[in-house]
C-alpha cells in the first residue's frame, strides 16, 4: 500500500519527543550474593614483642615459618604479620599458608595460593601490622600447618624483622633460602606473630 505523499511528508517534519528514545535499564541482582567479606580473624599468635627473626637479611632467611594446628575449619584470605623496618628495605613480601612434612617436622608445600606482595619500604619503624591479603588456603579443624613469609632477595643491610613472642603452647619456628626441602631450626620455644583472617 502506498503512503499518502503530503502525509509521509508531514510525519517527517514533525519533531518525534525525547521520550520516544528514553532507554530503559534494567538492575539485575548479582548472582550468588554478595562476596565474602575477609575480616574476622580465626586465630592468632600476638602479644607483647619479646624478639625477633630477620627475614631475607642473609640468604638462609629467604624463607622464614611458624608453625600453627588450626583451632577450626576455615579458608584463609588474609594475614597480619608484626613486622619491623631495619635500615630502608626494598624487597617484596609475600605470605603464605603451607601443609605440614610430620617426617621432617617442616612446612611442605604452599596450600593454593600465596598473599599479593607487600612492598617492604611501606614498613617505617618498628612492631608494624602487616596485612597479607588475597590469601587462598582451605585448612581443617585440628591439622597442622604453617605461616610463612617471604622475601624475593637479602640485604645485609636492608631488611625486615618478624616479631616473636613467648606464647603457650610453644610452636616450632624455622628457616630456609629457597623453602624446598629441610628447613633449619629457627627456635622451639617462642611463636612469630601473626594473626589469621578467614571465611
Amino acid at each position: 500500500m502506498k503512503m499518502n505523499p503530503i502525509l509521509l511528508a508531514l510525519l517527517l517534519a514533525t519533531p518525534m519527543p525525547v521520550q520516544a528514545f528514553r532507554i530503559i535499564t534494567v538492575a539485575h541482582p548479582a548472582s550468588g550474593g554478595e562476596a565474602p567479606s575477609c575480616d574476622t580473624v580465626q586465630q592468632m599468635e600476638w602479644g607483647t614483642p619479646t624478639g625477633d627473626a630477620d627475614v631475607g637479611r642473609v640468604s638462609i632467611t629467604m624463607f622464614i615459618a611458624t608453625k600453627f594446628v588450626a583451632t577450626g575449619t576455615y579458608t584463609v584470605c588474609a594475614a597480619d604479620l608484626m613486622l619491623s623496618a631495619v635500615g630502608s628495605p626494598t624487597q617484596s613480601l609475600t605470605a603464605a599458608i603451607y601443609s605440614h612434612d610430620a617426617a621432617e617436622d617442616d612446612p611442605d608445600a604452599i596450600i593454593v595460593k600465596a598473599s599479593s606482595p607487600v612492598d617492604a619500604s611501606t614498613i617505617s619503624g618498628e612492631n608494624q601490622t602487616v596485612k597479607f591479603e588475597n590469601i587462598s588456603a582451605d585448612i581443617t579443624d585440628g591439622s597442622t600447618n604453617w605461616v610463612v613469609l617471604t622475601v624475593d632477595s637479602y640485604d645485609a643491610s636492608n631488611y625486615v624483622d618478624w616479631e616473636w613472642w613467648s606464647s603457650s603452647p610453644i610452636e616450632r619456628a624455622v628457616r630456609d633460602d629457597d623453602g624446598v626441602g629441610t628447613w633449619g631450626s629457627l627456635s622451639t620455644s617462642r611463636a612469630m606473630m601473626y594473626k589469621l583472617y578467614g571465611d
